[in-house]
């Protein structure tokens, strides 16, 4: 009776070294030498991390590196690092490069479902565009007209954001910890219960300089899910507005 064919053992031995996975049959004997309809099964073959599915998607469309940094605002050392799984995007460029390779986000990562209703004590709406990274919960829903997508955000100590731009506002209100906004080059400290409101079109990027974990709450226009046409290009630029909620409610210059 054969139940397993694996080949010749030094044949398989090469092969586990090799990181190659052997395949794994059943044969057509059941157990006891009765027949059965057992079908042959074969180790499936590794999927594509993020920065493989997005270069893969970039050549299908015959783009460079350069033609979509230049569709996306992003750098194109950060692109080919992205592409080499070096490091990962932020949901925003990742939102930027889907929209650029006439793509959606669930065509690179598990997107999450729109919520009409969330309760605090609610869990299974979190994902992250790759481990270690940002962890996001989606809070908003979808449905004819939408403008916002709230997402609330949890920052690791010491990450770093690459910087981007985009259409639309920005809102950010910081929940727990402190978290800094580079705008323009100008940098923005918030601690909880402060908030920040901008023009996405200015140029941005956001760090965690402490050693405990932020939490924010963001909310921006930008079709992160893909879920309406897309907008020209605004090419005007706008002010920004820095509220911190435990001062008084007076509008603050931002420090030079």
């Amino acid at each position: 009776m054969r139940v397993l064919r694996l080949g010749e053992g030094k044949r398989t031995t090469d092969k586990l070294r090799a990181g190659i996975s052997p395949v794994v049959k059943f044969g057509a004997e059941g157990v006891g030498g009765m027949t059965g309809d057992r079908r042959g099964i074969v180790a499936a073959p590794p999927r594509l991390k993020l920065g493989g599915k997005i270069r893969a998607r970039r050549r299908d469309r015959d783009l460079t590196l350069t033609d979509l940094a230049n569709r996306t605002g992003l750098s194109v050392g950060f692109l080919s690092q992205v592409e080499r799984d070096i490091t990962a995007p932020s949901l925003s460029s990742l939102a930027l490069i889907a929209s650029a390779l006439d793509a959606r986000i669930h065509d690179f990562i598990r997107e999450p479902p729109p919520i009409q209703l969330h309760h605090h004590d609610e869990t299974g709406s979190a994902f992250a565009v790759d481990e270690g990274t940002l962890r996001y919960e989606r809070l908003s829903g979808s449905f004819p007209g939408k403008q916002l997508n709230a997402i609330r955000m949890d920052v690791p100590p010491g990450y770093r954001s690459e910087e981007t731009s985009h259409d639309g506002e920005e809102f950010v209100f910081v929940l727990s910890g402190a978290i800094r906004y580079i705008l323009s080059d100008r940098p923005v400290d918030l601690t909880a219960g402060d908030s920040l409101h901008f023009a996405a079109r200015d140029r941005h990027r956001v760090e965690n300089p402490r050693r405990s974990p932020a939490v924010l709450l963001t909310v921006v226009t930008q079709d992160l899910f893909g879920e309406k046409p897309s907008l020209p290009r605004r090419l005007r630029r706008g002010t920004l507005s820095v509220n911190a909620s435990l001062k008084p409610n007076v509008p603050r210059e931002l420090p030079k």
